[in-house]
């Protein structure tokens, strides 16, 4: 008899996984996700909080500044090896020097943020009092990272005109030339040109992404939406 009950048991609990759906590992969060969110916006951010760690941020601010550094160094060292176009040398060094400090402004107002949510379970006028100048501060490093991204984006659009409107010159030349100054160092043009290509394929990922999660995301909330409806007149 205990057997037979055994039997039982185990051909009811397979029966129930069979009859139960099993998403994958990224529809399971995608879900969870879609019950936390109200929005489109809000599932971007739920899902970059979710997948974003640490560590990938980390990842990221290390990489950005590290290229940023070759950037700078590239740009000075190699100040007069581009005759044929001398501004690039110039974009390489402000574009790194301009973006390090970018970084530096964005990775300060996190570490902001996150020892205030860290004390945001403590009270008292104090705390209220470096609430208060910790708000203006945030603010502040807003406004700055948004006049910084302004210059950016300037002088991201002089080093297009740059590179492109001097395609590939020669890495040497010779005295007999017609043009002996007609010549740009290889690893500064294509570091210049690599930079702007990494940027324009960066753009191109977040539009995709931004785009992607346009289209899946009402499907995730409109589930999670019915789901609730359906609960509320049960």
């Amino acid at each position: 008899m205990p057997r037979n009950k055994q039997e039982i048991d185990a051909g009811s609990t397979i029966n129930d996984s069979l009859q139960t759906p099993r998403y994958g590992t990224i529809s399971t969060h995608l879900f969870e996700i879609g019950e936390e969110s109200t929005s489109t916006f809000d599932f971007m951010y739920n899902f970059a909080s979710r997948f974003c760690t640490k560590c990938v941020i980390s990842f990221i601010y290390g990489f950005c500044i590290l290229f940023t550094i070759v950037l700078c160094y590239f740009g000075l060292v190699y100040m007069n090896r581009c005759p044929a176009k001398k501004q690039i040398p110039v974009y390489l060094l402000i574009s790194g020097a301009v973006s390090l400090l970018q970084i530096s402004l964005i990775m300060m107002r996190h570490k902001r943020e996150q020892d205030l949510a860290d004390e945001a379970d403590s009270v008292g006028i104090g705390l209220r009092r470096n609430s208060e100048g910790n708000f203006y501060s945030n603010n502040s490093s807003k406004f700055a990272e948004y006049i910084l991204w302004i210059i950016l984006f300037i002088w991201f659009i002089f080093g297009n005109v740059w590179v492109f409107g001097s395609f590939r010159p020669p890495a040497k030349q010779n005295e007999r030339s017609p043009t002996p100054t007609y010549w740009c160092s290889e690893m500064v043009y294509n570091l210049a040109f690599f930079q702007i290509c990494f940027t324009y394929a960066i753009i191109f990922a977040i539009l995709t992404a931004m785009c992607s999660f346009a289209f899946c995301a009402p499907k995730f909330i409109r589930n999670d939406s019915r789901n609730g409806n359906r609960a509320q007149n049960l």
